[in-house]
């Protein structure tokens, strides 16, 4: 490619100056509309008897606003059109994670925050298992070397952890959040190791 075709090319996906400050205007706009949110939350929660979900349906509909504003308004950014192709890819990725979260959170209501985010921590573990299985990638001595402490500690904490907060709960409770943090965990590797097929 000739340099001055490389040149034209390069500079015609910049945006003008005046599309830079419509962009910096709704950043600054939605994150002052989610600060505001948030202190509207804390105080309305404390003192009304206001659902955390009316704060949450006004933060999506500020984004939806925002992104139309910015897509269909001011036409700053061209929508993409997908591929039949493209959404068979994002279905599968987009299940996971919405499978994910409600996992996280059967989780978090279950068990403390403290064993969720160990169990959360062995995720090079499910990584390395899922790279065997999926790309027959084995891994070299080093790494499971350097993997052996990430396992131990997550076991060791993980029984401490449960051991503490069964006078809190029943074991049938904390085994169900244990699999969930497990689940999520193992889903949320997978997505990438997935991402990584396509």
């Amino acid at each position: 490619m000739p340099l001055k075709e490389h040149v034209q090319t390069s500079t015609e996906g910049r945006l003008p100056i005046r599309g830079k400050f419509f962009v910096g205007f709704f950043i600054a706009a939605w994150i002052t509309t989610s600060v505001v949110s948030l202190f509207l939350a804390n105080s309305l929660l404390k003192g009304a008897e206001i659902g955390e979900d009316v704060f949450t349906v006004w933060q999506l509909a500020c984004s939806i606003m925002y992104g139309i504003l910015v897509t269909k308004v001011l036409r700053l950014h061209k929508l993409s059109e997908l591929s039949r192709k493209q959404i068979r890819a994002i279905v599968p990725l987009s299940i996971a994670y919405l499978v994910k979260e409600l996992l996280k959170y059967a989780s978090l209501g279950r068990v403390s925050v403290n064993l969720f985010n160990t169990i959360r921590s062995s995720g090079p573990m499910f990584s390395i298992v899922l790279e065997i299985l999926c790309f027959k990638h084995y891994p070299t001595s080093g790494i499971v070397t350097a993997l052996l402490p990430i396992v131990l500690g997550v076991t060791a904490t993980s029984i401490d952890e449960m051991h503490a907060s069964l006078q809190t709960s029943g074991i049938f409770v904390q085994g169900v959040g244990l699999v969930a943090a497990i689940a999520s965990t193992a889903i949320n590797n997978a997505q990438n190791i997935y991402s990584k097929l396509l």
